[in-house]
């Protein structure tokens, strides 16, 4: 009986010394040196590789979630290499057809001639002119006016705005009646002329006169 319980444990040892020598095997801990056979009754520790370090299962985890996937890295790559779209902007887009359109519209402000303004002189005896025709053909035929000619000089005042204001009236020979209506028609439809600037600029007063003749036959 002895015996048979004596052979059951150095069966029992041998099979956990070759499952030790197994394992030791595949995990990689036992260094297998060339030239050199491992038997039964060898002290496996003193083979074991203790400087190499099986990754432990939490580890290998680890190791696994930090590497991303290749399609991950191939979009991370592509995001990096190709620059984001930069919005254009509506405002933007209007304020350079704007600023375009007005370019256009100054340059045919350019292409335009500036007129320059009619002198003073030339607006009034224009307007002095068209006055004597009505004087004529309205007033000397009045029976109040003898015939020959009158020698009118006319005083009027330019002001600050252009605006003319009519002064005296001197008329000869004399005629109150043809010196008053004289006066009265030049008053009613007095043109705007351009303010006379000073040596600074600045917009003065000028007085002036006008003289012409009206004949009656």
């Amino acid at each position: 009986m002895k015996k048979g319980i004596l052979i059951v444990l150095l069966l029992s040892s041998v099979f956990v010394k070759a499952q030790s020598l197994k394992e030791a095997l595949f995990s990689g801990k036992l260094k297998n040196d060339p030239g050199t056979v491992i038997r039964k009754g060898d002290d496996l520790s003193a083979k074991i590789d203790t400087a190499q370090k099986v990754p432990a299962a939490d580890e290998t985890a680890k190791i696994k979630t930090a590497i991303p996937p290749t399609d991950s890295l191939s979009k991370i790559t592509a995001g990096a290499v190709t620059p984001a779209a930069v919005p254009v902007k509506k405002d933007s887009a209007l304020a350079v057809v704007d600023s375009a359109a007005a370019m256009v519209d100054t340059s045919a402000a350019a292409a335009v001639p500036v007129t320059k303004p009619k002198d003073n002189n030339a607006i009034w005896k224009t307007y002095m002119d068209s006055l004597n025709t009505t004087l004529k053909t309205e007033v000397l035929s009045s029976k109040k006016v003898k015939s020959g000619s009158y020698y009118v000089l006319v005083s009027y005042t330019i002001g600050t705005d252009g605006q003319v204001t009519v002064g005296d009236v001197f008329l000869s020979p004399e005629n109150a009646f043809l010196q008053q209506q004289i006066k009265d028609r030049i008053s009613l439809e007095t043109p705007r002329l351009n303010p006379v600037l000073s040596d600074s600029g600045a917009p003065r007063k000028v007085n002036k006169k006008y003289n012409f003749t009206l004949t009656k036959e």
